[in-house]
C-alpha cells in the first residue's frame, strides 16, 4: 500500500466519525426544538383569540344592556338597531312568565309572533334560573338551536319588572374569527361553550350539529378553566395533536389551536435532510482536504528528488525545509546533511549579495535625497527671486505697506531657503561631526512666537488649526542655540500640520521638568504611527507615507532635528497611537540666570493684517491659480493685481480647482503639477475631457525643469510651461498675451 493511500484512509476515517455523530444529534435536538417552537406559537395564537372573544362578549353585553333599558322606547336611540346588526344579534325581547313577549328591540330581524318559542325557553331553563338568582347580570346561555333549526346563543338578564330580557346572537363573529386561523395542512382553530359543544370549527357539519367534544380531553381542560399546551387525539383530523388551548374569562367559551403532528414531524424532517446535505458535503469537502493532506505529507520524498536534480544543475539556493514538519529521525538527518552540503559554498555569495544591496539601497537614498531637495529648494527660490522682481518693477517712491509685505515675504522665503539648503549641509556636518552650536541665554516666548508665526500659513492652507497653551504663561529663559531650536520647533510644528488629518488641531505647550529642562511639546490630531514605524522614525529618508507618494519631504527632518537638539544637550522623543495622533516633545535645559527673563509681547503680524483689500470694478478676465504653497499664492497675487480688470481666485489643491473651474468657467487656468493627492498632469486631462473646461487654457507653473518634464507637460495639453523660479516681466508678457487672445476671440 503506498503511503499517501494510507494516510488519506485514515484522514477520512476521522473526519466521517465526527460529522455523522453531529449529524445524528442535530436532527434529534432539531425535533424537540421544533415543537417547542410549534407550542408557543399556538400559545400565543389561542390567547390572541381569547382576547378578541373576550373584547366581543365585552361589547355585546355593552350593547344588550343598553337595548333593555330603552325596550319602553326602542327608537329613541339611532341606529341602535344597526349597531345590534353589526354585533349579530336577531333581536332583543322583554318576556314575561308566561312566554309573552311584551317589548322588543329589533335588530337583524323582528320576533315572528308574540309568543316567544317555548322550544328555546327550555333550552334556556338553566341560564334563566342563573340570571334569576343573579339579578342585573348578563349571561351567555351555551349554544343552542334557534326556532328555525341554526345555532345560537342567547343573552340573559332578570329585569327589574319581574320580566326576562333576552337577545339572540348568531354565532357569525366565532365563524369569521375560526376561518381567520389556518396554517400547514390542517392547522386549525376551533372555539367551544362552556359545555364543550361547537361554536366555531372548520368542518361546517359540526357547527350545524353542534357536536359535542367534551369527551376530548384537551376540551375537558378547557371545561375546566384551564389554559396552555397538550397533545391529544382529534376525532375530527383522525390524528395525533399539538394545540395551545385557552378560555374566555367571565364566559367559558373555549379556544384552541390544534396541528397534526405528523406535520411538525415532517417540517422537522425536511430540515434533517437539509443538514444531512450539508453533513454529506462535509464529508465530501473533508475527503478532499484529507487527498490534499496525505498528497502534503508525502511530497517530501518528492522535494528530495527535486531538489538533488536542482543542485546537479547547479542551481545552488536550493534548499529541503518540508522535513522538519514530520519530525522522522532519518528524513531530519538527511535534509541536514543535504543542505550541509551547499552551506559554505552559498555563505560566500550572500555575503557579496549583502554587499551590493548595502551599495543598492545607498545609492537609491542619494538619488531621492537629491530629487527631492531639487524641487523642494526651487519651490521658496520661485517666491524669494519674485518678489525681489517685484521690488525691481516698482517706482522709485518710498514703498507702500503692501511694498514693504513683499519685503518681508522675500525675507521670509529667503530664510526658508536657506533652511533647506543648511538641511543638506546640516545632515553632511552632522555625519562628519562639524555642525557649529552657539548656546546663550534666548526666551522661550520668542522662540515659541517665531516657530508659531512661521507655521501659521501653512496650518490655515490645510485647515488646521493651532493652538498655543503657552500664551499666557511666564516661560523661563533657556540656554540653547536660538537658531537651531527654532529649527527644531518649525521641523515638529510643520510635520504636525502636514500629517494631521482634515480639520484637525495642533497643540504646543510647555513643562518645566525636575531635571532643570523645559519640555516643549507639539501634539497633532493625525492618523498616528503605526508600532511598526515608530522605532524607524529618526532614521534618515524615513518618512511617513514614503510609500504612497502621500507626503512630501526629504525625509531627514527629524533625523536632523534628533541630532541638534542632542548636540544642545536635550532629549527628544514621541508618544503615538495609530489612529488617534502623535506628541513630539523636546527637552532643552533652562538658563541658570533666570533673572534675564522678561515677557514681552510682540506683535504677531501677519500678511493678512498688513494686506489692504482691492476694490476694482468687474472683471473682464477671471484667472484660477490652482497651488498648494501659500507663498506662491501670495506672490502671485501680487503679480495679478498689476494687471487691469483681472481677477484671480485661488485653490490648493486640484480637486478643488476643478470643481471652482466648473462652476465659475475661469477665462484661464494657472496649476503646479506638484500638488496634494491629484497632480496637475491628471487634473488637466480631467479638464480636456470635461466639455465645460476642455476650452480654458492652462499653463503650467512648476518646479519640475527638466527638458523631459518640459517635453511631457506640453504633450499633454498645457498651453505654456513656466518654471519655478518665474522671471516676473517675461511672465507677465506671457499672461498679457493670453488675456489679449482671450479678449479678441470673444
Amino acid at each position: 500500500m503506498k503511503l499517501r493511500t494510507l494516510i488519506f484512509g485514515s484522514l477520512v476515517l476521522v473526519s466521517v466519525l465526527p460529522v455523522g455523530i453531529l449529524a445524528y444529534w442535530v436532527q434529534q435536538t432539531n425535533i424537540d426544538n421544533e415543537f417547542n417552537v410549534v407550542e408557543n406559537q399556538h400559545k400565543v395564537i389561542a390567547r390572541n383569540l381569547t382576547i378578541a372573544l373576550e373584547r366581543y362578549a365585552k361589547d355585546t353585553r355593552s350593547a344588550f344592556r343598553l337595548a333593555v333599558q330603552n325596550l319602553q322606547n326602542p327608537g329613541k336611540i339611532k341606529e341602535l338597531a344597526q349597531h345590534l346588526g353589526e354585533l349579530h344579534f336577531r333581536h332583543i325581547c322583554s318576556v314575561d312568565s308566561s312566554g309573552k313577549i311584551q317589548k322588543y328591540q329589533c335588530a337583524l330581524i323582528c320576533p315572528a309572533d308574540q309568543q316567544f318559542p317555548k322550544s328555546v325557553l327550555l333550552s334556556l331553563k338553566d341560564t334563566i334560573q342563573a340570571a334569576a338568582s343573579k339579578k342585573g347580570e348578563i349571561l351567555f346561555s351555551k349554544i343552542v338551536h334557534n326556532p328555525i333549526g341554526n345555532p345560537a346563543i342567547y343573552l340573559v338578564k332578570k329585569m327589574a319588572n319581574g320580566n326576562n330580557a333576552i337577545g339572540e346572537l348568531e354565532p357569525t363573529y366565532f365563524i369569521k374569527l375560526q376561518k381567520a386561523v389556518a396554517f400547514g395542512i390542517k392547522g386549525h382553530a376551533a372555539i367551544v361553550d362552556q359545555t364543550g359543544r361547537v361554536i366555531a370549527h372548520p368542518l361546517p357539519g359540526w357547527v350545524k350539529s353542534m357536536k359535542n367534544l367534551s369527551a376530548v380531553s384537551v376540551v375537558q381542560k378547557m371545561i375546566n378553566g384551564e389554559s396552555g399546551v397538550t397533545r391529544f387525539y382529534s376525532p375530527a383530523v383522525k390524528a395525533d395533536m399539538v394545540a395551545g388551548y385557552n378560555v374566555v374569562p367571565g364566559v367559558g367559551w373555549g379556544v384552541m389551536v390544534p396541528q397534526p403532528e405528523s406535520e411538525i414531524y415532517l417540517y422537522a424532517d425536511s430540515v434533517s435532510k437539509a443538514i444531512l446535505a450539508i453533513a454529506i458535503f462535509g464529508v465530501f469537502i473533508a475527503a478532499l482536504l484529507s487527498w490534499w493532506l496525505s498528497g502534503m505529507l508525502s511530497k517530501p520524498m518528492q522535494l528530495l528528488s527535486k531538489a538533488a536534480y536542482s543542485v546537479a544543475e547547479g542551481n545552488l539556493s536550493t534548499r529541503v525545509v518540508s522535513f522538519t514538519k514530520l519530525g522522522l529521525s532519518e528524513l531530519l538527518e538527511l535534509e541536514k546533511s543535504f543542505n550541509q552540503m551547499i552551506a559554505n559554498v552559498v555563505s560566500k555569495n550572500t555575503e557579496l549579495e549583502k554587499l551590493s544591496h548595502d551599495a543598492i539601497r545607498s545609492s537609491k537614498y542619494k538619488s531621492e535625497f537629491i530629487s527631492s531637495m531639487n524641487h523642494e529648494l526651487r519651490t521658496p527660490m520661485n517666491s524669494v527671486l519674485g518678489f525681489a522682481q517685484m521690488l525691481e518693477l516698482g517706482t522709485e517712491e518710498p514703498l507702500s505697506e503692501a511694498q514693504k509685505s513683499s519685503v518681508e515675504h522675500i525675507i521670509r522665503n529667503g530664510n526658508h531657503l536657506l533652511e533647506l539648503i543648511n538641511h543638506m549641509l546640516d545632515f553632511n556636518k552632522i555625519e562628519i561631526g562639524e555642525l557649529p552650536i552657539d548656546i546663550e541665554d534666548v526666551q522661550a516666548r520668542e522662540i515659541i512666537d517665531a516657530s508659531l508665526y512661521l507655521n501659521q500659513a501653512r496650518a490655515s492652507q490645510e485647515g488646521i488649526e493651532i493652538i498655543d497653551q503657552t500664551i499666557d504663561e511666564d516661560l523661563p529663559l533657556l540656554s540653547t542655540d536660538r537658531t537651531r531650536l527654532i529649527q527644531v520647533l518649525l521641523n515638529l510644528l510643520s510635520n504636525a500640520v502636514k500629517y494631521n488629518r482634515e480639520h484637525g488641531k495642533v497643540t504646543l505647550s510647555c513643562q518645566r521638568k525636575a531635571t532643570q529642562m523645559l519640555r516643549i511639546s507639539v501634539t497633532d490630531t493625525g492618523m498616528g504611527i503605526p508600532l511598526e514605524k515608530q522605532e524607524e522614525l529618526f532614521n534618515p529618508f524615513e518618512r511617513l507615507g514614503r510609500e504612497l507618494g502621500q507626503i512630501d519631504g526629504t525625509g531627514i527632518g527629524l533625523s536632523i532635528t534628533k541630532k541638534i537638539i542632542e548636540l544642545m544637550g536635550g532629549l527628544i522623543g514621541f508618544e503615538s497611537q495609530h489612529g488617534k495622533g502623535s506628541t513630539f516633545w523636546v527637552e532643552v535645559p533652562l538658563s541658570r540666570d533666570q533673572s534675564l527673563n522678561e515677557n514681552t509681547t510682540g506683535a504677531r503680524d501677519t500678511a493678512s493684517q498688513k494686506a489692504g483689500s482691492k476694490t476694482d470694478n468687474a472683471p473682464a478676465c477671471t484667472i484660477l491659480y490652482i497651488e498648494d504653497n501659500p507663498e506662491n499664492v501670495i506672490l502671485m497675487d501680487a503679480i495679478i493685481s498689476k494687471l487691469d480688470n483681472v481677477r484671480m481666485v485661488t485653490a490648493y489643491n486640484a480637486t478643488l480647482g476643478f470643481d471652482i473651474a466648473t462652476s465659475k468657467k475661469p477665462d484661464l487656468i494657472l496649476m503646479d503639477i506638484n500638488l496634494p493627492g491629484m497632480n496637475g498632469i491628471q487634473a488637466l486631462k480631467l479638464l480636456l475631457r470635461t466639455e465645460a473646461t476642455r476650452d480654458i487654457p492652462v499653463i503650467a507653473i512648476t518646479s519640475n525643469n527638466t527638458p523631459r518634464d518640459i517635453d511631457a507637460g506640453l504633450r499633454a495639453g498645457f498651453k505654456a510651461y513656466i518654471t519655478k523660479p518665474i522671471k516676473v516681466p517675461e511672465f507677465i508678457r506671457t499672461i498679457k498675451k493670453f488675456i489679449d487672445d482671450i479678449n479678441n476671440s470673444q
